[in-house]
């Protein structure tokens, strides 16, 4: 069908059947169950060639590998081929295998060629898309216990096959029992890649993986064996297939030349990137910060830091998306994301030397956002709110002001902060919150009155604020409080109520008895 490289065919003989494949790869024993098992926590692998597998072999490169962090793998299945001489999979040191190789071993994966279990050259050649469910599962035992003797993570498992290596790809391994040997991780199709439809259904989580489809605008029919496939044909045709079947991260690159014109270590390292498989970093991961790492990369970017120590016992680490992951045994390990404005205000305010440690990751909440920092030695909270119509603000909830802000409901009734809690005349104390539809209420808070609220742009809190505030009125000793007959008074500490009519809209200054 497809061919590395291109041959006069020989003369064809009878093909396998599937039953000859399947007995030939039950030299495997029980390779073949779907089960996925348990690595020892100590498991890992090293760079070998033509290693033993059923009755066929694999290499694995792995340079570099960081084991302390977790370890992906790329797959690569080769196209058909006559002779030995003409497969790069049987020439370990090929420029494209060890090409692919640094580039997956950079980003901490390994990279294996598997050589076809197809033991008969004659007919179509060594091929991976002859005989496919035998040769499917002979890859699926392999890939299920590789990954599980060498404590690779399944999140992380890629594989990119060449001609019939991308057939069997599509046709099979992403179309039968996808999910027995790989939970995440993406495809990659190179020169081939057409189906016949999806044999087993897979998970939203698997349709969303990539699977990239890669073909040469000169690689159509006539290129290469039979004279009447057509890998271009073939590519647009298994894209348009899995697309249609709800896979809905499909990508078709076009690239120049031929079917013999693939640069490998390019593709490789363009899929990789476009999925966001970043390079291993020199940076080390331990602790509760690397296993935050872990649930979080993608996010993060890779580390720019070692861990560090901080005040009060705790510890960070900086990464590349402008975030540190802090971490107390108070608190646990969180980030700060320094491109929103929480991020910036906590930075302003002096980090965790200022405001303390995060308690949670930043936090989106009806209208805006949240994140609480907690000072592990006194065990004071504060909470920065963010809103589009207010900024970036904090509340202080040990404080009379943050304490009934929050235990009343918090933004859901009073909106977010529109300015931080400032000090006032005479040791008192206020802040404002604004609601989304620029409401305000203003809270004022002293010793001896607590804690009371005005309407924030009413005409009671506009007329203390002008007549004479503290000075002349004193604090609040009540809330806004509606009369009998329609009125809004509230009275202060000096004496003096202002008064409210809705009829006329002025404000009354009295004096209390």
């Amino acid at each position: 069908m497809t061919f590395a490289l291109p041959r006069v065919p020989k003369s064809r003989a009878p093909k396998k059947s599937t039953k000859t494949l399947a007995a030939l790869a039950l030299v495997a024993g029980s390779a073949f169950s779907a089960t996925i098992s348990t690595a020892p926590a100590e498991a890992y692998t090293t760079t070998g060639q033509f290693r033993p597998y059923g009755n066929s072999q694999y290499h694995v490169y792995a340079n570099g590998i960081d084991w302390s962090q977790p370890v992906g793998v790329v797959f690569y299945l080769d196209g058909d081929y006559w002779e030995k001489w003409q497969s790069k999979v049987h020439n370990p040191s090929d420029p494209a295998l060890t090409g692919m190789a640094k580039v997956a071993n950079e980003r901490n994966m390994l990279f294996v060629p598997v050589i076809s279990p197809d033991q008969n050259p004659s007919g179509d050649g060594i091929t991976w898309w002859e005989n496919q469910y035998s040769n499917g599962n002979y890859f699926r035992s392999f890939a299920n216990w590789f990954i599980s003797n060498t404590a690779v993570d399944r999140s992380k498992v890629w594989t990119l096959g060449y001609s019939g290596g991308a057939e069997i790809e599509t046709f099979e391994l992403n179309a039968r029992n996808q999910e027995s040997w790989r939970t995440g991780g993406g495809s990659i199709m190179v020169g081939g890649g057409n189906s016949n439809g999806i044999l087993t259904a897979p998970s939203s989580n698997f349709k969303g993986m990539p699977m990239d489809w890669y073909v040469g605008y000169g690689d159509g029919a006539g290129v290469t064996w039979p004279t009447n496939w057509s890998a271009w044909g073939a590519a647009h045709a298994g894209n348009s297939v899995y697309r249609n079947s709800g896979f809905y991260n499909t990508n078709m690159n076009h690239t120049a030349g031929d079917h013999y014109a693939y640069d490998f270590p390019w593709i490789l390292e363009k899929s990789l990137n476009e999925a966001g498989v970043q390079k291993r970093s020199s940076f080390k991961l331990m602790g509760a910060i690397g296993n935050y790492y872990y649930g979080h990369a993608s996010t993060l970017g890779a580390p720019t830091t070692n861990e560090f120590s901080t005040v009060d016992g705790g510890a960070a680490q900086n990464f590349r998306n402008n975030t540190t992951v802090y971490w107390t045994d108070a608190t646990g390990a969180h980030a700060v994301n320094y491109n929103g404005g929480i991020g910036a205000a906590y930075r302003a305010g002096g980090y965790e030397n200022g405001h303390g440690y995060p308690m949670f990751d930043e936090t989106a909440i009806a209208g805006g956002a949240m994140q609480k920092f907690r000072n592990v030695a006194t065990g004071k909270v504060t909470a920065f709110y963010w809103a589009p119509n207010t900024g970036t603000y904090k509340v202080w909830e040990p404080g009379a002001i943050g304490g009934r802000f929050t235990r009343e409901g918090g933004t859901g009734k009073y909106g977010f902060p529109a300015a931080n809690e400032s000090a006032m005349a005479e040791g008192g104390a206020t802040q404002t919150f604004r609601r989304s539809d620029g409401s305000e209420t203003a809270f004022y808070w002293s010793a001896q009155t607590g804690t009371h609220t005005l309407v924030g742009k009413g005409g009671i809190n506009n007329a203390y604020k002008n007549w004479g505030s503290v000075e002349k009125f004193g604090y609040p000793v009540t809330d806004e409080t509606v009369q009998k007959d329609g009125t809004v008074t509230v009275k202060f500490s000096k004496g003096k109520t202002l008064s409210w009519s809705p009829k006329t809209g002025q404000v009354t200054e009295l004096t209390t008895k």
